[in-house]
């Protein structure tokens, strides 16, 4: 249920949480720049109803953009790849920071998006539609992390895995998990 009610956008938000004008256009705003933004029902109702007293000031910041960072958004060309995720990715859905770490991308979206997400730049929306990367580019992927053998770590992110259908979850995991220089495995 909550997953079929994001609320996308600031009149969607306004509907099942109190935000107060600056908030309200601050969404606006973060929409017309093509920011993404989705606020889990869940999530938005824990939001004060009192909006100007701030009990609930950390709750708000980490889902409603502030205007600092939407300044920064509207003097460039979109939001970008600021953490340069792209010049450590070997191949489609790895990003490779460090010789024993790994990131692995098999879903490109969340029900929640989050303001200091790293990943914004990939990101379509909440829930996004074709989110999920396709079985080649997965398998492709651990062809990769099986070819490296000093890879010890790989964090399974994207977007948020855990929305995956359980039988896929598992069935990822279980194929990083045959892998046999990976010792950990993180979510």
């Amino acid at each position: 249920w909550h997953l079929r009610h994001i609320a996308r956008d600031a009149e969607g938000l306004a509907r099942i949480a109190a935000l107060s004008p600056d908030e309200a256009a601050r969404v606006a705003r973060a929409g017309r720049l093509a920011m993404p933004f989705g606020v889990t029902p869940y999530y938005a109702s824990l939001f004060d109803d009192d909006t100007q007293a701030g009990r609930d000031r950390a709750i708000r910041a980490q889902v409603l953009p502030p205007d600092d960072y939407l300044d920064a958004l509207g003097a460039s060309d979109g939001i970008g790849d600021y953490m340069r995720e792209g010049d450590t990715s070997p191949i489609d859905l790895v990003t490779r920071r460090y010789a024993e770490i790994v990131i692995l991308k098999p879903y490109n979206a969340c029900p929640q998006i989050c303001v200091y997400c790293q990943r914004n730049w990939e990101i379509q929306g909440p829930m996004a539609e074709g989110a999920l990367a396709p079985a080649s580019q997965v398998g492709a992927a651990l062809d990769w992390l099986a070819e490296h053998p000093t890879i010890h770590d790989v964090l399974v992110t994207g977007g948020d895995p855990m929305v995956l259908s359980d039988a896929r979850l598992k069935s990822l995991l279980d194929r990083v998990a045959a892998i046999p220089h990976v010792e950990r495995i993180r979510i």
